[in-house]
């Protein structure tokens, strides 16, 4: 809940600003620091220090309990979750999604070659982060490989996530780790597939050319709708965060346009059970 407490504060403040009628660049002079801090606290891409939540709710003219109540919501969103140890692996962006993911309510997930990082098993997150990072040192690759099964819990926790993940054929076609990796990672898929709160789907070669330009992409949205929801769209190198209802609701359409074309829940385990089936054989 960290990183969406950081957005709501920086939501918050970013309005305040707009009704006090104060531009960035004039809170800078009144808070003797640059723009680029004020544009950098009202992203909620970096923490908020509570005595500048409090600062910034006075310069806007709140009332002195809402200025603590702000100053409050910056203490708790400044705590510090699981992911945070892993900044020194991790890019601040990354780190920035696993807080928003593991905060999400529900997710939708389209992944293109591989497994989603959800619903793999440790030894196949291994094979791929270690293909993808050439040269990784043991003990990094053990920690990246820690952080796939630390992101699992949104799927087992006391109010576990939904999640409806479509991947296309060539996922689990693809011989990732060998053939042994490959049967328990099918395995697990059936296993997972079964759970009452995700909904899995193949998107067979059949089915042609779908929305995203074949970009993997995943949306979150949490149990709170005035906290909006966000899609994160994966690139080859960095990843782009959208959070403007526009751009988000695009995302929506071609989920539900790449859902359509996929197979059903029960066809696409189906198709899983198939091939596994082959493997053995």
């Amino acid at each position: 809940m960290h990183a969406l407490r950081r957005r709501r504060l920086a939501l918050e403040l970013h309005h305040q600003r707009v009704l006090a009628g104060l531009t960035g660049s004039e809170v800078a002079a009144r808070m003797d620091c640059s723009a680029s801090k004020i544009s950098r606290i009202e992203t909620g891409r970096v923490p908020i220090a509570p005595r500048d939540a409090r600062e910034l709710a006075r310069i806007y003219g709140l009332a002195p309990d809402r200025q603590e109540q702000l100053a409050q919501l910056a203490r708790d969103a400044r705590r510090t979750g699981w992911w945070e140890a892993y900044g020194d692996l991790l890019k601040p962006e990354q780190v920035w999604f696993l807080g928003l993911e593991s905060a999400a309510a529900r997710l939708r997930i389209f992944e293109v070659g591989v497994i989603p990082g959800l619903l793999q098993t440790s030894d196949y997150a291994r094979a791929i982060i270690d293909a993808a990072l050439l040269g990784l040192p043991g003990p990094e690759l053990s920690r990246l490989v820690q952080i796939t099964g630390s992101r699992q819990s949104v799927l087992t926790r006391r109010s576990p996530a939904t999640v409806a993940a479509i991947m296309d054929e060539a996922a689990i076609r693809r011989q990732v780790g060998g053939p042994q990796v490959m049967r328990a990672q099918l395995t697990h898929l059936l296993a997972v597939a079964h759970a009452p709160n995700v909904d899995l789907q193949i998107l067979p070669f059949s089915a042609g050319a779908g929305p995203s330009a074949g970009r993997p992409f995943v949306l979150l949205s949490f149990a709170d709708p005035a906290d909006g929801d966000f899609a994160f769209v994966h690139g080859q190198v960095t990843s782009t965060c959208i959070d403007e209802p526009a751009g988000t609701g695009k995302y929506r359409q071609f989920f539900d346009r790449l859902s359509q074309m996929s197979l059903s829940p029960a066809g696409s385990a189906t198709l899983i059970s198939s091939i596994l089936a082959g493997q053995r054989g």
